[in-house]
């Protein structure tokens, strides 16, 4: 009875339900919900969040820590440290997309976009993981805890990505709502002090991490904030509290690594504080007798070689650090370390043959996820850029420190210099050493010597590498009297053309001998000495030069902004005043930004006092500025291209009225000189001899100093002398082509771009994208990012020899092209090429140069110009007709890059990635 009743009951009270259901909507019932949540829960958020610990733990594990500089707050993934997760990344996301899209009651929502936002940051996706933490603090304010937590981790995001201005408002907007949150407190204060670390405010980042840790969090935290704080306290002299937070580490569960590291601290510290180096190498040593510190004898030999090398014991520090490498086991990363460490002081002591070696064992002993990996190993590959700055740098100092000396005093020191240069050479011949092996710098006894220090003409090393750059740019010459003259055939213009007009100290060896000849060498030093104002100034200008390009490159290259504020302010010191000064004071002004406002703010101000009309000036008043000047100049290209189209049509009255407006509108700019050109031609496909070579010569009154056009209008005119009569007798001064009739060498010809396009991936129809979160932030992303351009660097440390990383070479003879590489595969680049014809004609006449277009897989344009039968003949036209690119290229100068290559190689340029990739390799190797 009780069952049926039962039964009953049941059946009802579904009825019920079902009637009641029925006016909702079916996934928003009161079961429904419950079973979100239910499934939410334990199906999709428990199992994602424990792959998110798996993946955070195997990405700490890997990351290595630095005990040689301060320790970061967290171990943060990175490219190389996130490929092993990306799987179990996609795989949470996945899981959290299933709540967002189908289980949209549940309580979880937020939870599952939390998710989402730590896989991508743990993906080094941090771009796409901050707009998730955006998206969670401003739809989620009642969450304190999530707000709270996503405010943490975006500003994380937002440092790894440097954008430090919004980092710090968004732990300001923290550290607001820190009380509503105790969960997160710790994390609050600890990314605070990461950026006061980041921005140099180190006695703040002391406090933030004080409060850190008074707020708790979890032990290995704790362990390794304690230890960065003792790191800091000592950086800021405040011994007894470092000493104090080391011992603390010491005595805690710490790794083992990091309590052997705040040990060898502690040693320190004592010695210091007492001023007994002697006791502290004494107790380095005798922790080589403990068989616990087994597996840290390289990094006891390491500590005892630093402090040799800071009492400037050079010898026994180098020993040690042999001993470090010898007693390597398992760390390889120490070894590294050490190698680093040698690499570093040889290249410091101009010991490039030296340096590059240890910087070539260096990138192949530390592990790919050390960090600044990148940044070593983009200085190895460069050496020869810095090397030969810095050789510049050296030779100049010496040549004006000779030439403020007294007669007397110069004649004294160059015959030292010859007499010890001229007994090394003769050394090296005794020993059978080829003397060839001197000249490529390879002088191992000389370079060691520490007592030859920077002094570039006592260096040996340098003198040969100096040699060698003047045999790559000028060939192997003669010695003789103007060796750099300008009537030379115009196959001797392709190997030795420059416009470098200074002859390099490194001919002081005689070209094409084994022999150094002591006369030579000091006539040599002689004649290259700044003993009049205006040759110091040149000096100082090629020494300015230097320095800006060493600057250029730390910022750009290995965005190392330290050096590179060192290295421009040695500029400023060494040269005043130099066509570098201004961009100089602008890179100081926007270096000094995000740390110090002060100084930025001095260079701010010297910019708008000392050049108010500057472009730099106009940029800093109005923002807008250089976006303006940016569309304005494409706006001019535009129309330069279409009156070119019109020229190639042969319309030349809508030539003329064409050029008319472009006047009217943008009044002189830097395209008048080849505008005026264009209507000389037009007027000469239209009129008689008299008005053409009346637009000529008008063209050349008003751009006398043009380097592309006027000195093509004088060929013209030249040619018009020699031929007057038969040019008078025509009907239009220009005919339009014709093969069966005898050209006008100097007349333009207008080709057509031919194109050979190379296309390996098939154009895909783009898909629209959702309107979520990582939608629009991988939107936002692509359109920052630009162009794709993260690939590998080839590794090479000479141009002749191809390595195994990179599938390119660079022979000394062979067929070779200059390319210009143009990363938009929209422009027609029809006009620019008529500018590469223009200055061929002008720089390289007699010589059989052409210049064609290859399109590459629908995304680059490459022009490329030759052939050049060595290396040397395509680097030197790279060099002359650098300078005079931006005028003939009518694309942004953002747009396209050049670079020497064979004709194999460019054969092999399929893709874009595969153009940047040699882009890397070039750079590298020259």
């Amino acid at each position: 009875m009780k069952s049926k009743f039962l039964s009953i009951f049941i059946c009802a009270f579904l009825g019920l339900t079902g009637i009641y259901t029925s006016c909702i909507s079916p996934k928003d019932s009161v079961a429904s919900r419950g079973m979100q949540n239910l499934t939410a829960k334990y199906n999709v958020i428990y199992n994602a969040n424990i792959l998110l610990s798996q993946s955070i733990r195997n990405i700490e594990s890997g990351y290595i820590d630095n005990y040689a500089q301060l320790l970061t707050i967290y171990k943060e993934p990175s490219e190389s440290l996130s490929a092993g997760e990306v799987t179990n990344l996609d795989s949470i996301i996945k899981k959290a997309t299933v709540i967002v899209n189908e289980k949209l009651h549940s309580h979880y929502v937020d939870d599952a976009y939390l998710l989402v936002a730590k896989a991508n940051y743990l993906k080094s996706q941090f771009f796409n993981a901050a707009e998730y933490f955006s998206y969670l603090k401003e739809n989620y304010p009642q969450e304190h805890d999530i707000r709270q937590e996503s405010l943490v981790w975006k500003a994380r995001a937002l440092l790894q990505l440097e954008n430090i201005a919004e980092a710090s408002n968004t732990v300001d907007t923290a550290l607001k709502y820190i009380e509503t949150s105790r969960k997160t407190r710790a994390e609050v204060y600890a990314t605070q002090a990461q950026l006061l670390i980041t921005t140099g405010k180190e006695n703040e980042a002391i406090n933030a991490l004080k409060n850190a840790l008074d707020a708790g969090s979890s032990k290995q935290n704790e362990i390794r904030w304690r230890y960065i704080l003792a790191q800091l306290q000592d950086e800021r002299g405040q011994y007894t509290d470092a000493y104090n937070n080391f011992t603390a580490v010491v005595k805690s569960n710490a790794p083992f690594e990091m309590a052997f590291n705040a040990n060898l601290n502690r040693i320190r510290i004592e010695d210091e504080q007492s001023g007994k180096d002697v006791d502290r190498i004494t107790r380095l040593k005798s922790l080589l007798r403990q068989d616990k510190n087994k597996d840290f004898t390289d990094q006891i030999y390491y500590h005892i070689a630093n402090i040799h090398f800071e009492n400037n014991q050079i010898e026994e520090a180098i020993d040690n650090y042999n001993n470090s490498i010898r007693s390597s086991t398992t760390n390889l990363n120490q070894k590294g370390i050490t190698y680093l460490k040698l690499a570093d002081f040889y290249f410091d002591n101009a010991d490039y043959v030296r340096a590059k070696a240890y910087y070539d064992s260096t990138v192949s002993t530390l592990s790919p996820k050390y960090p600044g990996y990148d940044l070593i190993r983009k200085k190895g590959s460069n050496l020869d850029l810095l090397a030969k700055r810095y050789q510049i740098i050296a030779r100049e100092d010496t040549l004006q420190t000779l030439a403020r000396l007294t007669d007397a005093q110069r004649e004294e020191r160059i015959g030292e210099i010859v007499r010890q240069q001229t007994e090394r050479a003769l050394n090296q011949v005794n020993q059978q050493t080829p003397v060839n092996n001197l000249i490529a710098g390879i002088d191992n006894a000389a370079a060691a010597s520490s007592t030859e220090g920077k002094f570039y003409f006592n260096n040996t090393a340098a003198i040969g590498q100096g040699f060698s750059d003047f045999k790559r740019r000028w060939g192997n010459r003669r010695l003789e009297d103007n060796w750099r003259r300008v009537s030379k055939t115009a196959a001797e213009s392709t190997q030795s053309m420059s416009t470098d007009p200074d002859v390099p100290i490194g001919a002081t060896l005689t070209a094409g001998t084994n022999t150094l000849d002591p006369e030579v060498i000091r006539q040599n030093y002689l004649n290259n000495l700044p003993l009049t104002e205006p040759l110091m100034q040149l000096s100082n200008q090629r020494v300015a030069e230097a320095y800006y390009d060493i600057g250029n490159f730390y910022k750009d290259e290995l965005r190392d902004d330290k050096t590179a504020i060192r290295t421009y302010e040695d500029l400023l010191k060494h040269s005043p005043q130099s066509s570098y000064t201004l961009p100089v004071y602008y890179n100081l002004y926007r270096l000094y930004q995000p740390g110090n406002m002060e100084r930025s703010n001095m260079y701010k101000e010297l910019i708008l006092s000392k050049f108010p009309d500057s472009p730099f000036a106009k940029a800093i008043r109005d923002p807008n500025y250089s976006r303006e000047e940016d569309e304005k100049e494409r706006a001019l290209n535009t129309a330069y291209n279409h009156v070119f189209g019109l020229y190639s049509e042969q319309k030349y009255p809508e030539v003329l009225s064409g050029i008319k407006r472009i006047e009217e509108l943008y009044s002189n700019n830097k395209l008048s000189p080849q505008l005026a050109y264009l209507n000389t031609l037009a007027v000469g496909h239209t009129q008689k001899l008299p008005a053409f070579e009346n637009a000529l010569n008008q063209l050349i009154t008003a751009y006398p100093n043009d380097s592309l056009i006027t000195p093509l209008a004088r060929e013209h005119l030249q040619y018009i002398e020699a031929n007057r009569l038969m040019l008078a007798a025509r009907n239009t001064a220009l005919l339009n082509f014709d093969p069966n009739r005898p050209s006008f060498v100097e007349e333009p010809e207008v080709q057509q771009a031919q194109r050979t396009a190379i296309q390996t991936n098939p154009v895909q129809t783009a898909t629209p994208q959702q309107n979520t979160p990582q939608a629009n932030a991988t939107a936002q992303q692509n359109t920052a990012a630009g162009p794709e351009t993260n690939t590998p660097a080839a590794q090479s440390a000479n141009i002749p020899a191809a390595t195994s990383s990179s599938p390119f070479s660079l022979p000394g003879a062979a067929e070779y092209y200059l390319v210009i590489n143009v990363t938009d595969p929209r422009p027609n680049l029809s006009s620019s090429r008529f500018g590469i014809g223009q200055f061929n004609r002008t720089r390289y006449q007699g010589v059989p140069l052409r210049h064609q277009l290859q399109e590459v897989n629908n995304e680059n344009q490459l022009i490329f110009i030759g052939t050049f039968q060595t290396f040397e003949e395509a680097k030197s036209y790279e060099n002359t007709i650098s300078p005079v690119l931006k005028d003939i290229m009518k694309v942004p100068a953002d747009q396209y890059t050049t670079f020497v290559i064979t004709k194999e190689s460019l054969e092999k340029l399929k893709n874009r990635q595969l153009i940047d990739s040699y882009t890397e390799f070039y750079k590298s190797s020259n």
